[in-house]
């Protein structure tokens, strides 16, 4: 044993530092564990790496990379296997993704209309007159901007289903 004294305000002051330190323990035990290998791992990046380390630790890096590889294939293989048996292929997705353009057009162009023809009325300050046969006199019926955003919405899901 030492014959050294301590200050009681020094004493005190390390009484409350272990005391907060058991009452982390025992209400986060995850976090200081976390804490503690953060600390760790902080630690041994800063140490140098000895050769002999590097002779003993080698063979398990490399046997990591090649596990990782493994599962990555296992994983990709499992993926296009299953993208098959649910009968998708890039001509299937392509063709889904040129109907969703479409779609997206046809609805920009069909509220792009209204919005000029609203645009018209509102300056001229008169609706179009019905024609003969009870439409406005355009030589295109307007498309349901509403109907085509719909159906593009369709087409999105049915994408994101597929893949």
């Amino acid at each position: 044993m030492s014959n050294t004294k301590t200050n009681p305000s020094e004493q005190s002051t390390v009484d409350a530092a272990t005391a907060r330190a058991t009452e982390a323990l025992d209400t986060n035990p995850l976090g200081v564990l976390a804490g503690g290998l953060a600390l760790g791992a902080i630690a041994g990046a800063l140490l140098p790496r000895t050769d002999r380390e590097k002779d003993l630790l080698r063979p398990v890096g490399a046997k990591i990379g090649a596990t990782a590889v493994a599962a990555f294939a296992a994983a990709k293989e499992a993926g296009r296997a299953e993208i098959e048996q649910r009968g998708l292929t890039k001509e299937s997705a392509r063709d889904q993704a040129k109907s969703l353009f479409e779609n997206v057009v046809k609805a920009a162009s069909g509220a792009a209309s209204a919005g000029a023809k609203t645009a018209k009325q509102e300056a001229t300050g008169k609706a179009d007159a019905p024609d003969s046969t009870g439409g406005t006199g355009d030589s295109v019926p307007a498309a349901d901007p509403h109907k085509q955003i719909m159906a593009a919405e369709t087409d999105m899901g049915s994408i994101r289903s597929a893949v």
